[in-house]
């Protein structure tokens, strides 16, 4: 099972554009802070491209090696998914199709008609990354950092794998248990607020396939934008209300994780019931 986000880094020039971004900033510096306890791994360095696909299937080439394709085969609460990874080989990915739609077929969890489309198109994006990797108990933690060659963007995604029940109880926990799923959570916040006012700056809680549809600007349209923002905002509802519960179970009230939350948090938290009545670009 494996969770895993993406998150946008800010350009030196977007740290002025209102305190919202300077907030961001803050928390995503101490949430790479709070998983530097993955420091003492050994950095894996590559270069991977990516088929621009679908979010329920992802065809790489792995450092320039061999194809794989990764098919998901199951999406949990929490965002959780499950994937199922086969090995090709080394020829072109529309000598695959077949094989390709064969696998989805058998094994997704959703099959779209333009799944064929995106094998035939051979579009790709090429990602460099930077990952340290570390078994913690009953999960697996990862720190990845990413860039695209064709884009000044830089992102940083994290990653933990495990049973569902080590990942739920890492999301779930007490700040003073795991500070940096606190951490997480909070930076997932800020971004979708400021995703709202900047479409450039949409996070991503899925696998690496929804992302590379988000980071090559991909999205068919503004319905495929707000889809991922709202599966963002309904993982931070699901988060908040198991967290919750298990705050009133351990201390007998619902206190927040942590004391304070300044007023740019507290202003990502809004519940936006009408997204189209935001003001913002759509590139």
């Amino acid at each position: 099972m494996e969770f895993r986000i993406f998150l946008p880094q800010l350009r030196r020039e977007e740290l002025k554009l209102s305190p919202l971004y300077s907030e961001y900033e803050r928390v995503l510096s101490s949430l790479m802070a709070a998983f530097g306890s993955l420091n003492g791994s050994i950095p894996e360095n590559r270069e991977d491209t990516y088929l621009i696909g679908g979010c329920h299937f992802g065809v790489k080439n792995r450092a320039g090696k061999k194809l794989e394709i990764k098919i998901r085969t199951a999406k949990l609460n929490f965002n959780v998914e499950q994937w199922k990874k086969v090995k090709l080989g080394k020829k072109t990915v529309s000598h695959y199709k077949d094989e390709i739609l064969d696998l989805i077929s058998q094994d997704s969890d959703q099959q779209l008609p333009e799944d064929a489309q995106y094998i035939m198109a051979e579009k790709f994006l090429k990602v460099q990354k930077s990952r340290r990797t570390k078994l913690l108990g009953d999960i697996s933690k990862e720190i990845c950092h990413i860039s695209i060659p064709e884009n000044d963007r830089l992102w940083i995604s994290f990653a933990i794998e495990g049973s569902l029940d080590g990942i739920h109880n890492f999301l779930c926990a007490r700040a003073e248990i795991y500070h940096d799923s606190y951490l997480l959570i909070e930076a997932l916040r800020i971004a979708a607020a400021i995703a709202r006012i900047d479409s450039n700056f949409l996070p991503v809680v899925a696998g690496y396939p929804t992302w590379v549809r988000v980071a090559s600007n991909s999205l068919k349209n503004i319905d495929e934008f707000y889809s991922i923002l709202r599966s963002v905002d309904a993982f931070l509802t699901e988060v908040k209300s198991s967290t919750k519960v298990i705050a009133e179970s351990a201390t007998g009230s619902s206190d927040r994780l942590i004391p304070e939350q300044t007023q740019a948090v507290a202003a990502a938290d809004t519940n936006f019931e009408d997204d189209r009545k935001c003001c913002f670009k759509f590139c």
